[in-house]
């Protein structure tokens, strides 16, 4: 063989092996396959994971709206709705394939009022729960998810009886517990590789809440220098519990 061929021969097998070197990473002892990844002007820069775009801190609010159909309601409100503010927010806990897990807490607010025989009535709904959410999400614009919330209320019922110097009242807390179906869209961009910058949605769930019933014993609030006693109004026992929506607005960071 002469040298010109041996040369050719010799270049030839360099050429190969720069073209296979690049496929072959070695880690620890064993190999992987690898791809190049060099950008160059004119190319675009490799899409972020899915799994980036399913981890979020997210804060939202909103208003909610329970349909309490418990006859106790109606000394308090004339159409067995409960209007409340929602303040939520969460943060992704892990992921795992389309499928993330996030906790974090909720705050409802709100109330309603009515009239019995002229006098006033009203009644102020606080609710503090914690959130568990199980998220599936079908792109990195939209997701569903199934929520869990449990917590306490505290309640506070007013009544306005002219006969007595101030309302009577009654306030006290309570365990509650929400459960609830729902889904978000991603409202500033569509794009699958835009997920890891702050970014607006609007979020839908509807679900049902329970409470225990409890009596309402509304008690005035007597002075210390009024030597006149007053009676109680023995209000009927009351519920808060049923089926209720919530529409969102929330941001992600």
């Amino acid at each position: 063989m002469t040298r010109w061929h041996e040369n050719k021969a010799i270049f030839t097998l360099l050429t190969l092996g720069l073209t296979l070197l690049p496929r072959v990473a070695f880690a620890e002892g064993n190999y992987v396959e690898a791809s190049p990844t060099l950008v160059t002007a004119g190319t675009e820069a490799p899409k972020a994971s899915p799994a980036r775009g399913q981890r979020f801190l997210q804060m939202d609010f909103g208003m909610r709206k329970t349909f309490v159909k418990d006859g106790g309601y109606d000394t308090y409100s004339n159409d067995d709705v409960l209007t409340q503010g929602s303040l939520g927010a969460s943060v992704t806990m892990f992921t795992r394939g389309r499928m993330s897990f996030a906790v974090g807490g909720r705050w409802d607010f709100g109330g309603s009022s009515a009239s019995i025989r002229g006098a006033e009535t009203s009644i102020y709904v606080h609710r503090l729960e914690g959130v568990v959410e199980a998220r599936i999400h079908v792109r990195t614009w939209l997701y569903g998810f199934l929520r869990l919330a449990p917590g306490a209320m505290h309640a506070r019922a007013r009544l306005g009886d002219p006969s007595t110097p101030g309302d009577l009242g009654e306030s006290r807390w309570m365990f509650v517990a929400d459960v609830s179906l729902g889904g978000a869209v991603r409202l500033t961009s569509f794009e699958e590789g835009a997920a890891t910058s702050p970014h607006l949605w609007v979020l839908l769930d509807v679900g049902y809440s329970w409470s225990p019933r409890s009596t309402s014993t509304l008690s005035p609030s007597n002075s210390e220098d009024d030597p006149r006693l007053y009676g109680d109004f023995n209000a009927r026992s009351l519920a808060l519990r049923g089926g209720f929506g919530r529409l969102a607005l929330a941001m992600t960071f």
